[in-house]
């Protein structure tokens, strides 16, 4: 039997910290899942949904995935970045930028995906001062076997 996909995407969480860096309001942190063969992989992809280009900057990926779960078994757990070259991406509205893809092996079943994007953003034209932004995501989401791909 074909095993197909079925997401529920559960709780949505941002967070911010009293002193660090909190969302940016023109842009969302989102996953991008998808199971087959017994192997879910995942990409963080971050969406500008402001009115204005702006220019993203970021050390090594723009977004991560950190941690995944299924029940009580963590199936992956992303080691401490030691940081990367500095990247950076002129963004129009309504443009996505992918983060790091991550794959694992797996059985149908419920997860639970936490990611994190973390850029500064200067407005088009150098007009403006550049600001550090963080995005935090906690997300479920079920794979069942023999269905066809939904999300919410």
């Amino acid at each position: 039997m074909k095993a197909g996909v079925l997401f529920f995407i559960v709780s949505v969480i941002t967070l911010r910290g009293c002193g660090e860096a909190g969302p940016y309001e023109q842009a969302e942190l989102y996953l991008d899942p998808e199971f087959a063969g017994g192997t879910l992989s995942v990409t963080p992809v971050v969406l500008h949904n402001g009115e204005q280009e702006a220019l993203f900057q970021y050390e090594g990926h723009i977004a991560v995935i950190n941690r995944i779960e299924q029940g009580d078994m963590l199936l992956y757990e992303a080691e401490e970045d030691a940081g990367g070259d500095i990247q950076q991406i002129m963004l129009d509205e309504d443009a996505e930028h992918s983060g790091n893809h991550i794959e694992v092996e797996a059985d149908p079943g419920e997860f639970t995906i936490e990611a994190e994007a973390v850029f500064t953003v200067a407005p088009a034209g150098g007009e403006g001062e550049s600001r550090e932004y963080k995005h935090t995501l906690r997300q479920r989401v079920e794979v069942q076997r023999g269905t066809n791909v939904e999300e919410d």
